[in-house]
């Protein structure tokens, strides 16, 4: 019985492992002929009289990491995004439901490079029009990079207009279309996007546009500025880099500036005019486009809290929405109307209307 069972006398079970030799010289074969498939390699050996199977030469070349043919010998897919991410960015539409009920749409973008991140004011209805001057500001906001885009990542989406592709050729900046149904292409624009709404929007409850352009804003920068990313240690730490769409008052790529039709938020510790988005344009003077002025005047402040200052207007029909007077109530404001047909009692915004009539309309 002894003699018989003798399992732990017989060596490992299984195949008998590949000679050494024999081992080099496969890998050698792969390194110096990196078109060669395993079964060309298997046939190469055969004529020296070494028989080896093309699921083993593959599992030694894996080993090896040497990666597949025809390209062994060249960079791996990670190595070429790393060296080219410098110049890439994507691009993704999302969307977030208000507690109204009400959707609206966010364009998203991320530089692959330093995985900063520029999202387009929200809007309801997004058209060819919206979505080309979102190319537009993104264009203008990029003008001062080191290096410049060479390519921009994309799905399929019908959004995508021919005239946004038109204004990114224009840059100088190639479109690449991902495949039908491959969210894996843009990985990097749907990561980020998941960021956003983990860390973000899943804690908040969002009331409507304005609020949530400014949540979106908040994050953006806090995002760009100080948040760490794993994976990524090239990406510098400025503490002026923010949101490069023009939420915020500067110059937009549309070149239209508003201050209302004649309103002025005195008070503030500088005079500024109130630069809007594609939606903050009116052909009509309509109460959203003096809620946009009085949000930007209170943004620009940096503080959400007017105790003490004076909001000082005319007697215009797009002041008279009872949201308008709320927004002044809860921000602490004191309101205050001129006389009417005095275009003197509001000399400081008439000034800033005319200026920028003169100098730049």
């Amino acid at each position: 019985m002894k003699r018989k069972w003798t399992y732990g006398r017989t060596g490992r079970p299984g195949r008998p492992s590949i000679d050494r030799e024999v081992r080099e010289l496969v890998l050698r074969l792969a390194r110096e002929n990196p078109r060669w498939g395993c079964v060309r390699i298997g046939g190469e050996l055969r004529k020296l009289g070494i028989r080896v199977g093309a699921t083993t030469i593959r599992s030694l070349i894996r080993t090896a990491r040497l990666g597949p043919a025809p390209r062994r010998t060249g960079p791996s897919w990670t190595e070429f995004l790393r060296a080219q991410a410098g110049g890439i960015i994507a691009c993704d539409f999302f969307t977030v439901e208000t507690a109204w009920l009400r959707t609206l749409y966010v364009l998203a973008f991320i530089e692959l490079g330093s995985r900063r991140v520029h999202l387009s004011p929200s809007t309801a209805h997004p058209d060819s029009a919206c979505v080309t001057q979102q190319a537009r500001n993104l264009a203008l906001g990029l003008d001062d990079r080191a290096r410049p885009l060479r390519f921009l990542i994309r799905d399929r989406d019908t959004k995508f207009s021919r005239s946004f592709d038109e204004v990114v050729r224009s840059e100088g900046v190639r479109v690449i279309l991902t495949p039908v149904r491959a969210p894996n292409a843009k990985a990097y624009a749907e990561r980020v996007i998941e960021t956003i709404r983990a860390e973000c929007l899943d804690w908040s409850l969002i009331l409507g546009r304005r609020h949530l352009d400014r949540t979106l804003r908040t994050y953006a920068t806090h995002y760009n500025r100080g948040r760490p990313i794993a994976g990524s240690t090239s990406r510098p730490r400025s503490p002026k880099l923010g949101n490069r769409f023009p939420s915020a008052p500067e110059v937009s790529a549309g070149g239209t500036c508003s201050a209302g039709s004649s309103t002025s938020t005195t008070g503030l510790r500088r005079n500024r005019i109130g630069v809007f988005d594609p939606h903050g344009v009116s052909a009509s003077l309509r109460a959203e486009l003096a809620l946009d002025a009085l949000e930007m005047a209170i943004w620009s402040r940096r503080s959400a809290d007017l105790g003490g200052l004076v909001h000082h207007r005319d007697r215009g029909v797009q002041y008279l929405a009872i949201r308008y007077t709320e927004r002044l109530a809860d921000a602490g404001a004191v309101a205050s109307v001129g006389s009417r047909g005095d275009s003197y009692d509001n000399a400081l915004a008439e000034t800033v209307n005319g200026l920028c009539k003169t100098e730049l309309i």
